[in-house]
């Protein structure tokens, strides 16, 4: 989703974890229980973005509302690519 503000060069920490936090617990691109995710193909397609300094978990543990097991399972969605029709 896009913000109703423009990414500012003093706020843009601040701005783009709260981006993060948005995605993550959006049920329309992920759901997030303790013992298993089924996330959005992004997390897949770039894993190694997500998890150049821990996991995948820990890296969603940041921003998730639901504390994830470290051994949870994980699927991923089917893209939506219609927007790019």
């Amino acid at each position: 989703p896009l913000r109703n503000e423009s990414f500012q060069a003093g706020k843009i920490h601040e701005q783009l974890d709260d981006q993060a936090r948005i995605f993550i617990n959006d049920p329309k691109r992920n759901t997030i229980t303790e013992h298993d995710l089924s996330l959005s193909q992004i997390f897949n397609w770039f894993t190694g973005d997500f998890t150049k300094k821990s996991s995948l978990t820990e890296f969603l543990n940041q921003y998730s509302n639901v504390k994830i097991n470290e051994d949870a399972s994980i699927n991923y969605r089917d893209y939506d690519w219609s927007l790019n029709e």
